[in-house]
């Protein structure tokens, strides 16, 4: 299973080689593919590849190096990588964005940050938990979650 594998890996540290070969290969593939046709494309980040110091250096050698447009790339982030330090949080997140790469919160909701929290991340985007918001009164499951009044209560809130 996925979730085992990535435990794993994060715990024995594993995940830091994974991660990296992951984006040189998403990049590369990139790079391939818009030749022929324009795609964006994202990648998750671990919390601790996000943590480690250097990350953002890190990640702009790899896409340097990997010939393809930054720009159609999307770093996906998770709630746990952030929340333990906001401030260095959004400081390499305005570093990435500064360099026009996407920068999305994965899972919000899954228990570590809320919106006020949110408001101080320059997000490009924002994936909310499904199970979240199946279980939030909010969403009831009996009705479907249709557009307009999923993003005008993110848009109420947010305000």
């Amino acid at each position: 299973m996925p979730a085992d594998f990535i435990g794993v890996a994060e715990e024995t540290g594993l995940i830091l080689p994974i991660g990296e070969r992951v984006l040189e290969m998403a990049c590369r593939g990139l790079a391939e593919i818009t030749r022929h046709q324009r795609i964006r494309i994202s990648v998750n980040v671990s919390p601790r590849q996000f943590r480690q110091d250097g990350f953002v250096d890190q990640i702009l050698n790899v896409l340097a190096t990997g010939g393809a447009d930054h720009r159609l790339i999307c770093l996906e982030i998770t709630e746990s990588s952030i929340m333990d330090d906001i401030e260095l949080a959004v400081k390499k997140i305005e570093r990435l964005r500064n360099e026009g790469i996407c920068i999305a919160l994965d899972d919000f909701g899954t228990g570590y940050s809320s919106l006020s929290q949110l408001r101080r991340l320059p997000l490009d985007k924002i994936k909310i938990d499904a199970h979240s918001y199946a279980k939030s009164p909010a969403f009831p499951t009996t009705r479907p979650l249709s557009r307009p009044s999923f993003f005008s209560r993110i848009a109420w809130a947010w305000m």
